[in-house]
């Protein structure tokens, strides 16, 4: 079932994506749309009878691509917790942070939108401790959000602040579905990385393509 959905996603997200560059929105009806008119197409020539459920969950799989939000956070956090290290000039965003907010008000993010992310990035941050502390420790946590919530949004923002911090090495799971690891790995060459590293892309013998935040001239 989940191989049928994904293809049929991906069948879709390639019509979705031309509308979205001709500047048409994309709403939850839209994808719903083109995936309903695919369907009987996709299971004519796959021979797959694609299911009501199906349909939904494909649907809500771009969902989470297409459509985000970003509104305020809200937290819980344990009584135990790290000694206060990240603040005063250390909690302002630093070079990584600071191309990608950039990045996110050139790409016609409202300003609160902006501000709701700087500092909830800052306060899922301030809960790990100082990379640069000497010892061992391990402290863990969970951020939850829901469908069009700003999730990828989040945690790029909170990888670029743990960069400007010190973190070194930053492991990011992307899932069960290949659509959505490669959806984030673009995500990342663009909010992160800054180049993109597609090897589809690439040309022989030339440097990889400067993209999203590498072609931010705002310090």
């Amino acid at each position: 079932m989940a191989d049928a959905v994904e293809a049929l996603a991906l069948r879709a997200r390639k019509i979705l994506q031309i509308q979205k560059d001709l500047g048409d929105e994309i709403t939850r009806e839209s994808i719903a749309k083109i995936i309903r008119l695919d369907a009987p197409i996709f299971s004519l020539t796959t021979k797959q009878i694609i299911s009501p459920e199906q349909l939904e969950a494909a649907t809500r799989l771009l969902w989470t691509i297409f459509v985000t939000e970003q509104g305020p956070a809200l937290s819980l956090i344990d009584t135990l917790r790290p000694a206060a290290w990240y603040v005063g000039e250390r909690r302002q965003p630093g070079d990584f942070m600071r191309r990608y907010l950039n990045k996110l008000e050139e790409d016609g993010w409202p300003e609160e939108s902006v501000l709701q992310l700087q500092d909830s990035t800052a306060r899922i941050l301030e809960v790990m401790d100082d990379p640069k502390r000497p010892g061992s420790w391990d402290w863990r946590g969970l951020v939850v959000g829901d469908v069009q919530s700003g999730k990828t949004a989040s945690y790029a923002g909170v990888v670029n602040r743990a960069a400007d911090a010190g973190y070194r090495i930053i492991i990011v799971l992307a899932g069960m579905h290949k659509i959505l690891r490669l959806q984030t790995q673009k995500r990342f060459d663009n909010d992160f990385l800054g180049y993109d590293t597609n090897p589809k892309t690439r040309q022989p013998n030339q440097p990889m393509r400067i993209i999203g935040v590498g072609n931010s001239t705002r310090s």
